[in-house]
C-alpha cells in the first residue's frame, strides 16, 4: 500500500516478531487480542495488513469473516478502541497497554477475549499493541504473560471498590477531596522554617 505511514508500521511490526523469535512472516497466529490505534475507521482496516494480521487487499475479507472480533481469529480493539475513548493525545499508548495487561491477566470482565489460554504454552497468547505518534512514528508492543506469573490475583477491586478494567463510575466529591491539594501540610510546614 502506497500510503505515508504505512511501512513505519510495517517495519515496527516485523521487528517486534523477529525479537520475539519469529521468523519473517510468522507469529501471528499467536496473537489472540489487539490493541491497535483506531484513530479513523479507515486506518484501523489499513492497520490489519500492516501488522501481518491479513494478506495485502484482505481486510475487508477479515471483517466479512469476523476474524476481528469475539469468536474470530483475534479480538481487536476489546476496550472499545481510541474513538470510544475520546483519542486521548499522550495517554493513548499507556491505555492501551493497561487493556492488553488486563486481558493477559483474565481481569477484563465482559470484554474478556476467550482462548488467550487454550493452548499448549501456559503463558498463552499474545497481547499486540499498536500506537502511532501523528503519522510520523510508530510504536509496537507484543505482550505475554511471563513463566511466573500466578493466575487468581485480585483485580484491583478490593481496593477501589469496582474493576477498573471494563466498569465506569462516576467521580464523586469525596474522590476529588482524596486527592486536591491541602491548605497545610505537616511535613511542609517543618521545613518551611517560618
Amino acid at each position: 500500500m502506497n500510503l505515508v505511514g504505512y511501512n513505519i508500521t510495517v517495519n515496527c511490526a516485523n521487528e517486534i516478531f523477529a525479537k520475539a523469535g519469529f521468523k519473517p512472516g510468522q507469529g501471528r497466529d499467536q496473537v489472540g487480542v489487539v490493541e491497535l490505534h483506531d484513530c479513523f475507521a479507515s486506518n484501523e482496516l489499513i492497520t490489519y495488513e500492516a501488522l501481518g494480521l491479513c494478506g495485502k487487499g484482505e481486510a475487508h475479507k477479515m471483517v466479512e469473516r469476523g476474524d476481528n472480533t469475539y469468536g474470530g481469529k483475534y479480538v481487536v480493539n476489546p476496550s472499545g478502541g481510541l474513538e470510544a475513548k475520546g483519542h486521548p493525545l499522550g495517554a493513548t499508548g499507556l491505555g492501551m497497554h493497561f487493556y492488553v495487561t488486563m486481558q493477559l491477566r483474565e481481569w477484563a470482565g465482559p470484554m474478556q477475549a476467550p482462548g488467550l489460554f487454550d493452548i499448549v504454552d501456559k503463558r498463552g497468547k499474545y497481547g499486540l499493541i499498536h500506537n502511532l505518534g501523528l503519522g510520523g512514528a510508530a510504536v509496537c508492543s507484543l505482550l505475554r504473560r511471563p513463566e511466573f506469573y500466578c493466575p487468581g490475583q485480585s483485580d484491583g477491586r478490593d481496593r477501589l471498590g469496582y474493576n477498573h478494567a471494563h466498569e465506569c463510575r462516576p467521580i464523586t466529591m469525596a474522590d476529588v477531596d482524596k486527592v486536591k491539594a491541602k491548605k497545610s501540610s505537616p511535613y511542609i510546614l517543618s521545613l518551611a522554617r517560618l
